[in-house]
């Protein structure tokens, strides 16, 4: 991608996030347990998925010479391949469903943005395919 320069595909793309505890969490709970929240909503793209679907995509762009990551959703799943597209200086598709409102991208950029039926299944097959 013009412009990016590529990650190093060893290092993780996800970041350490904030372990806290809540007060509020483990006085409901009531049994003097403490309850802790791991803050994912840190991550880069604002999720979770980054750790798995970062690992994914890593190995993709590494072990199989990836040049395109593609994703058949829309949200936090397509969020996380479109930053780890960006990040490791490749391509990205993004096929959600028609249905769905709003659309993944990260800092603004996500290339080839496309809807495939009212469906997840019409998304799924559509990314899919060649």
């Amino acid at each position: 991608m013009p412009g990016t320069a590529a990650r190093d595909v060893n290092t993780p793309l996800h970041v350490t996030t904030p372990l806290v505890h809540s007060n509020a969490l483990t006085a409901a709970l009531g049994t003097g347990a403490p309850v802790f929240l791991k803050l994912d909503c840190a991550q880069p793209c604002g999720s979770f998925k980054l750790r798995g679907i970062g690992a994914a995509c890593q190995r993709a762009v590494s072990r199989r010479g990836a040049q395109r990551l593609v994703s058949s959703s829309g949200g936090n799943a397509g969020l996380a391949v479109a930053y780890c597209a960006r990040a490791l200086g490749v391509q990205c598709t993004v096929v959600r469903r028609c249905a769905r409102q709003g659309l993944a991208c990260h800092d603004g950029v996500l290339t080839n943005p496309c809807c495939a039926g009212a469906a997840a299944d019409h998304a799924r097959t559509r990314a899919r395919s060649p």
